[in-house]
């Protein structure tokens, strides 16, 4: 077992008191120095539990297939792959942290969450299911909407030897590889106080470095596409759905109506999903789509795929080479924000002109508010598209 090394546990001992001393959430600081404490000290040797004789055959598999991704992670993608996880951490449970995500009553906007170092962030993480539960309830009864997730993986940035974790380690690899680029392209550019940039970046640099190791590798691309293409319908359809609601909310009806329509459309959502159920994955996200949706969940689906294309568009521009491709996300993390949006936006909008003139689309059309106002320019007729997208 290897354990902290002292001026590393000195180090993130300065955060958590700096952390403490500058909020008055002393308890979320405690619970996550605890947490982060208790993966350090717990991590082993990669190579130790490989030859242990105590380690399963397909455990063992799954780290040899981690060298050989982590290899071609710096390599072919320009990833910070050298000398990272080579360390394993078995912390018996399903998942390493609990988000919890909150939004106003009549916002899709997440409410930003501030911290030392990292900046401001769409979410707040809580090691234990417990943690987060007291959050929730803590934010409900303060009249937000709220939504609690599981999280497999996360990232320090750089700031500590981030550790293989038992809660992916079984993972089909495909899903390990992406997770592993996703979490190494954090390591690489993180704008601080812009969950939006960060995730879908890291979301994008996933995805498609999967589907060129899978080139290189042999590995059948069409299927991994396939599975993909359902999950980015799906991210698609709700996004769409944000945009939606942000017409209602900031529209002129009275708030007693906006809350109204809201409740119809978060129960439209899963209604319309049913009957698209083919297009939208085959129902493969049923159980996903089974929860119930309220303005929290819908922002941090967006946190995550809504700059997707305009990463796709930059990557274009830089004739797919992975050094300029990041070059170029560097860039553009520097500019003020405003800048930044402004620019995002017209590569997103090149991406969808682009793929909607080169593929041909589907629309998937949802039942509209019952006041026809609210979204006149975008309907203009019986049903709303609420999405079209590229088939491929």
């Amino acid at each position: 077992m290897i354990g902290l090394t002292r001026s590393r546990l000195g180090w993130l001992l300065v955060i958590g008191f700096v952390s403490v001393a500058s909020c008055s959430t002393v308890s979320f600081y405690g619970q996550a120095l605890r947490g982060q404490v208790e993966i350090l000290v717990n991590r082993e040797a990669v190579s130790q539990v490989i030859s242990s004789p105590n380690t399963t055959a397909v455990r063992r598999q799954a780290l040899i297939e981690v060298a050989s991704i982590l290899d071609f992670a710096g390599d072919t993608l320009a990833l910070p792959a050298q000398g990272r996880y080579m360390r394993v951490a078995e912390i018996n449970r399903r998942y390493v942290v609990w988000n919890v995500v909150a939004a106003d009553l009549l916002s899709i906007e997440p409410l930003a969450r501030c911290y030392p170092l990292i900046g401001c962030t769409a979410y707040r993480g809580y090691f234990t299911i417990e943690g987060a539960a007291r959050e929730a309830n803590r934010l409900q009864h303060l009249g937000y909407d709220v939504h609690v997730s599981g999280v497999a993986a996360y990232s320090t940035l750089g700031w500590f030897d981030d550790p293989l974790l038992s809660t992916f380690l079984d993972w089909p690899v495909e899903r390990l590889a992406e997770l592993l680029f996703h979490e190494l392209a954090h390591v690489l550019v993180y704008e601080a106080g812009d969950s939006a940039f960060n995730e879908a970046y890291a979301s994008f640099v996933g995805e498609r470095g999967v589907k060129r190791w899978l080139e290189e590798r042999g590995g059948d691309v069409e299927v991994y596409r396939l599975l993909r293409q359902g999950r980015d319908r799906l991210d698609n359809y709700l996004i769409a759905w944000r945009e939606r609601l942000r017409r209602l909310y900031v529209g002129e009806t009275s708030e007693e109506t906006k809350i109204e329509h809201k409740r119809w459309a978060m129960q439209e959502i899963g209604q319309c999903y049913h009957r698209h159920r083919v297009l939208l994955g085959a129902g493969r996200f049923d159980a996903y789509m089974e929860a119930p949706f309220n303005n929290a969940r819908l922002a941090q689906v967006a946190t995550y795929g809504y700059w997707v294309p305009a990463f796709e568009a930059l990557f274009s521009a830089g004739r797919e080479d992975w050094k300029i491709f990041h070059a170029d996300v560097l860039a553009l993390s520097e500019l003020p924000r405003d800048e930044r949006d402004e620019r995002m936006l017209q590569l997103s909008e090149e991406e969808k002109a682009k793929t909607r003139n080169d593929h041909g689309t589907e629309q998937i059309e949802c039942q509209p508010f019952s006041d026809h106002s609210i979204d006149a320019e975008a309907t203009g007729g019986k049903h709303d598209q609420i999405w079209s997208g590229r088939d491929g």
